[in-house]
């Protein structure tokens, strides 16, 4: 299955009231073309930027969770 093109994205809500799209978890694939993983960027203004890659789309998605709150939290 070639998931290359798909992408999933997280939106969470950011300081004051906005609501912005801080994480993007894409499928990671091989030089084959077969699905390996999910790769996780995450952006915010005023950090660098965070990459990490994940077995399984629910590990990423909760790694993303975290490090936006922690981001918001200033942690």
């Amino acid at each position: 299955m070639n998931l290359h093109r798909k992408r999933t994205t997280l939106d969470t809500e950011t300081v004051g009231k906005k609501t912005g799209k801080m994480a993007s978890v894409t499928p990671s694939c091989d030089r084959d073309g077969e699905h390996i993983g999910w790769q996780v960027a995450v952006r915010k203004r005023g950090f660098p930027v965070q990459y990490k890659t994940f077995r399984t789309k629910a590990e990423a998605m909760g790694w993303a969770a975290v490090t936006e709150s922690e981001m918001v939290r200033g942690v």
